[in-house]
């Protein structure tokens, strides 16, 4: 299981909360790839403020406002 977990400078995320964040999410990845029948699978989970996610959910969504999450699959590019 792969798990890529990015901060954007700027973000203050205490090192307690930073490995709380790897746990749950790596728990919840195993949880998923069980119910897939996987193995594993691999994530990459990315912390910003809310000018980066609205620039992002502008150009891949093409909504012109910040969101809380956005979320792609691999699947969806195959």
């Amino acid at each position: 299981m792969g798990i890529e977990l990015a901060i954007d400078p700027g973000m203050k995320l205490p090192a307690a909360l930073r490995t709380r964040v790897r746990r749950e999410v790596a728990r919840m990845v195993k949880a998923a790839a069980l119910a897939a029948g996987r193995k594993d699978l691999d994530v990459a989970l990315r912390i910003t403020d809310d000018a980066t996610i609205h620039v992002l959910n502008r150009d891949w969504r093409g909504k012109n406002k910040p969101t809380d999450v956005l979320a792609f699959s691999q699947r969806e590019a195959a």
